[in-house]
């Protein structure tokens, strides 16, 4: 049997089960990190209240997970001392007690201060801020059905003041259900073997894990990040996961940004730590073009170990210049261009990569031979 809490002590009170309320619990923020931000809202909604919809009185618990999350303070109240009210949000034991008392509302005597009515649709009362404490598994957060209690003016905005409150007995709870605290990155590192960059990262639990997204930003072009992959998540998990992804040959200068994008099953993201990886070149390099035969475009890729003077120029077999592809001082690192044949025609050719170190006169030149075939 459900009690019922009475604030107004020296108010005559009805009880109408037939008049409604409905109260739900929504979450703000969730940084998903220990030491994060984890913020959720308190809402109120009319359900059937035909006569006055203004607020008495109010006690809510809301029943939290202490272990997982330590209670910061109350803010962004919907209604305050102008409105007629005394506002508390305290902890005790494991819940936080919201208490509200309309002792003020037509303190007046001409309807003011008038109170807050209780309206349609959802409207937030206040919110709850907490710091995560624990991110293995999951919180839940609910509304204590046998402490809940509201309570409404029998006149609207208590006008006359007669004293008179109405308890609602049928009040709807929609709770929080478990909230993922979710996966836990303990490491994330890379290494280089054949000019290729390997990432490597460990979980120690994962909760609603859909995968990760892995994005590169090239510390020499324009800055910006961009995906290169995805591997895919565990799920849920409460052992230790492994996971790799082979950035093959990246190309555009000598330093990287590496970071994983960890995506839930709604897609709700979080952005991992940058990992800063450089590739220098031991050598200058041509390499041979693919796809060959081509047509009508193929890609030649070219290693510079030091900051150089480079040109990259097209022949024909009588050793005629046809065009010059690449002229510039370029940064350490690995490159690539891409070659649109369409203005040329069928037939065999030789590409040359040359030039010299900014800092040492000594000369380099490599020369290979590619196929049109249209």
């Amino acid at each position: 049997m459900k009690r019922i809490l009475v604030f107004f002590i020296l108010y005559s009170i009805t009880l109408h089960p037939q008049l409604s309320v409905s109260e739900k619990l929504i979450v703000l923020q969730n940084d998903a990190i220990v030491n994060g931000n984890f913020k959720i809202a308190v809402q109120v909604e009319a359900g059937n209240l035909p006569g006055s919809k203004t607020l008495a009185s109010a006690t809510i618990d809301v029943q939290i997970d202490t272990a997982k999350l330590s209670y910061i303070n109350a803010a962004n109240w919907g209604l305050s001392a102008s409105d007629g009210y005394s506002r508390t949000a305290n902890l005790v034991n494991s819940k936080i007690r919201i208490g509200i008392l309309g002792t003020l509302v037509n303190g007046n005597g001409d309807g003011t201060p008038g109170g807050i009515d209780i309206v349609s649709p959802f409207a937030t009362w206040v919110e709850l801020n907490f710091k995560i404490k624990d991110i293995s598994g999951t919180t839940a957060l609910s509304i204590d059905p046998f402490t809940n209690a509201v309570a409404i003016f029998n006149n609207a905005h208590n006008n006359p003041s007669t004293g008179g409150i109405s308890n609602i007995l049928n009040l709807s709870i929609k709770n929080i259900g478990d909230q993922p605290l979710p996966v836990e990155l303990s490491s994330f590192s890379g290494k280089i073997k054949n000019s290729n960059v390997i990432l490597s990262w460990i979980t120690q639990t994962e909760v609603d894990n859909y995968g990760f997204d892995i994005e590169r930003k090239n510390n020499t072009k324009d800055g910006s990040w961009e995906k290169i992959g995805f591997v895919r998540g565990n799920g849920n998990s409460n052992s230790v996961k492994n996971y790799s992804f082979i950035d093959k040959y990246p190309m555009g200068g000598s330093k990287f940004e590496y970071r994983l994008a960890q995506i839930d099953n709604d897609k709700t993201t979080k952005i991992s730590n940058t990992l800063e990886i450089t590739i220098a070149p031991a050598e200058y390099e041509l390499f041979q073009n693919y796809p060959n035969p081509f047509n009508p475009s193929t890609t030649i890729r070219y290693s510079v170990p030091v900051e150089s003077k480079i040109q990259i120029k097209i022949y024909n077999t009588l050793g005629q210049e046809i065009k010059t592809l690449v002229d510039n001082i370029s940064n350490p690192g690995n490159y690539e261009y891409i070659l649109n044949g369409s203005t040329l025609a069928s037939g065999v050719y030789l590409y040359t990569f040359s030039g010299q170190s900014i800092n040492n006169p000594s000369t380099f030149k490599f020369v290979k031979k590619m196929i049109l075939l249209k």
